[in-house]
């Protein structure tokens, strides 16, 4: 989850739902203003509308995919962003989400596309059997504190269960985590060399450790560096930290770059603008109630 969604929700959920749209250009309107009521240090430059789809058999709901251009003011350092963010709304009313009172599942997944079975490659497939029943593809950031506590989740279960789950991982770092960019190329470049249980390591290298978060707490720091840009750094604390010895010409060769730039397509295909988001047999789940109920035996 990026810090603007967390900054959209704070407002929205505040606020319940919000008398604001009769209109596409309202609902931009809204957010542009609710951004910059939110924090001062933030100017939106454009909110463009890159989709609408109308939710059926639900009035006249809507889900809008906004990409929003704006920048951020701080110690009088300005910096450019760009986010997508996602609402419904009616015409009348707008929210973060919307939940069927039937089944409790959002309703994001209507307004989503529909997973493409060309999109699940023996490169991406991490647990389980590419012939199992369910396929399960999640796109996540190594150093998305969400992302820790499920990919690792996700990946013993389908490993116990290969018969049942086959779960693909697509490489999605956030630009809120700088780091992340070049830890996932370490990631593939390692799998590329026939290391096993990459991912999994990676995500649980911190399992257990008290994370010093503040300089004044006791514990110890995260052994990758969220806010490091310098990628032979990042890849010393990889290999330091998984016993490895890549080198800066092994993360950055072809195959590697290849297989980041068909994971960003892919992500940019299916809408995917933050993590964990998990798609369950084609169609996105975003309060993981299709995986949950898979795992019952529903």
């Amino acid at each position: 989850m990026s810090l603007m969604s967390k900054l959209l929700s704070t407002t929205l959920l505040l606020s319940s739902l919000l008398f604001a749209t009769s209109s596409e250009d309202k609902v931009k309107t809204f957010i542009k203003t609710k951004l910059e009521q939110t924090d001062h240090d933030i100017k939106v430059k454009s909110v463009i509308l890159a989709k609408k789809s109308p939710l059926k058999g639900y009035d006249d709901w809507a889900l809008y995919f906004l990409d929003v251009k704006l920048t951020v003011t701080k110690k009088g350092i300005t910096k450019a962003a760009q986010q997508t963010f996602k609402v419904f709304s009616n015409g009348k009313m707008i929210s973060l989400e919307l939940l069927d009172i039937n089944t409790g599942e959002s309703l994001k997944y209507l307004g989503y596309p529909k997973f493409k079975a060309k999109y699940y490659t023996d490169e991406n497939l991490i647990a389980g059997n590419k012939n199992a029943k369910h396929k399960i593809a999640v796109f996540s950031d190594p150093l998305c504190p969400f992302c820790t506590r499920t990919i690792p989740k996700l990946i013993m279960e389908a490993t116990a269960n290969p018969d049942s789950l086959a779960l693909y991982l697509y490489h999605t770092p956030l630009s809120m985590h700088p780091a992340a960019a070049t830890l996932v190329k370490c990631i593939v470049a390692a799998e590329n060399k026939g290391f096993k249980d990459v991912a999994l390591r990676t995500y649980t290298v911190d399992a257990g450790k008290k994370i010093k978060r503040l300089p004044k707490d006791k514990g110890v720091m995260p052994t990758f560096t969220m806010g490091e840009t310098n990628e032979k750094r990042i890849l010393n604390e990889f290999n330091n930290a998984l016993k490895m010895n890549l080198t800066i010409a092994d993360i950055n060769s072809a195959k590697v770059l290849n297989h980041i730039r068909k994971d960003k397509k892919i992500q940019d295909l299916m809408l995917v603008n933050s993590t964990p988001t998990l798609y369950v047999d084609d169609v996105v789940d975003p309060n993981h109630i299709r995986y949950n109920n898979i795992r019952r035996g529903k």
